[in-house]
């Protein structure tokens, strides 16, 4: 039979091992907490243009992304390391990716609202590293986890060998010291070599004549008779003005385009005397109707280069096409 002394001991060891038991239990809890600490929501839809892929390029990163939370924002930090991961130490891809005296934050140019005004780079201990960059703004603004945001900032330098692979991150902060974070984000980038492409294009250019066609494509003009004259017989009459038309066509690629020129300094008229600056023949001189616009008279001989649509005599065409190339040549006998 057991004394007093016994039961109150078997007591007493129960009651010690249940509060070891309860002292293991938190022990245990507390060292779970402490090494999985709360995460941020992840940032999405979050990617990264650079204006130059070249290595040790300075040059220009638009940094697009989605919250993962919706409320407000007054900082946010970027870093360009050597690991995506929130929690590992960030590690330069190079010693100047973000360099104090160089790299800046736009606020409008690249960038998209709410950034566009109010936001600047970091003060009060949030200048550039070598790995870090802070945007801040001590009122903040609302930003939607339902909207994708841009921020440029310029003058980055890439890491400084092809084909290296880094990453940028981004960190939301809900306070101006950058103590408080709300969202992360991270994107993976790549250097590349730079590829050259040249070739050299030959200067061209096509002229042709005709009294068919529109240009000199596909076998240029046709046709190679002009008829002047009236009716079927094709006489030239003294009482009523008559002519036709013909084209000249040119294509070219030259930058500076192209002047097409007559030629009308051909001995003629008669008993063998010369008319230059004429439309000749050798027994006759057709005299150049000039460079002032007028109207074709009958009975008096002309000849020119009809550069648009007119009444009198009814010939010729304006000008077509992408050049001012286009060009109706209109005769009259007297």
């Amino acid at each position: 039979m057991r004394n007093q002394t016994n039961i109150l001991k078997e007591h007493y060891i129960r009651l010690a091992k249940k509060t070891a038991a309860w002292l293991g239990l938190v022990a245990l809890a507390s060292t779970t907490l402490v090494a999985s600490p709360a995460q941020a929501l992840q940032i999405t839809n979050r990617s990264v243009v650079v204006g130059s892929s070249a290595n040790g390029a300075s040059t220009t990163y638009d940094i697009k992304f989605n919250p993962g939370t919706t409320g407000t924002i007054r900082a946010i930090k970027f870093q360009i390391c050597t690991s995506p991961l929130e929690l590992t130490s960030c590690t330069a891809s190079n010693s100047s990716s973000f360099l104090t005296n160089t790299a800046s934050f736009t606020a409008g140019t690249g960038t998209t609202a709410p950034f566009t005004s109010n936001w600047a780079e970091g003060t009060a201990g949030l200048v550039p590293t070598a790995t870090s960059y802070w945007i801040t703004y001590a009122t903040g603004d609302s930003i939607s986890s339902g909207s994708n945001y841009t921020v440029r900032i310029s003058n980055v330098e890439n890491p400084n060998a092809d084909n290296t692979s880094y990453y940028v991150r981004i960190y939301t902060y809900s306070d101006a010291a950058a103590t408080t974070q709300v969202d992360f984000g991270a994107m993976a980038l790549s250097t590349a070599r730079q590829m050259t492409v040249s070739a050299n294009v030959q200067e061209s250019l096509v002229f042709c004549v005709g009294t068919t066609g529109t240009d000199c494509t596909g076998g240029g003009l046709t046709g190679n008779t002009l008829n002047i004259g009236t009716g079927g017989d094709n006489v030239l009459s003294t009482s009523t003005p008559s002519g036709n038309i013909s084209k000249m066509a040119a294509d070219t690629n030259a930058t500076t385009g192209y002047v097409i020129q007559y030629i009308t300094t051909s001995p003629g008229g008669t008993g063998g005397v010369a008319c230059p600056g004429s439309f000749s023949s050798s027994n006759d001189c057709i005299t150049d109707f000039g460079g002032t616009a007028g109207t074709f008279s009958a009975g008096v001989s002309n000849f020119g280069i009809n550069l648009r649509n007119n009444a009198t005599p009814d010939v010729g065409v304006d000008i077509s096409g992408s050049g001012s190339g286009g060009s109706i040549v209109a005769l009259q006998y007297r």
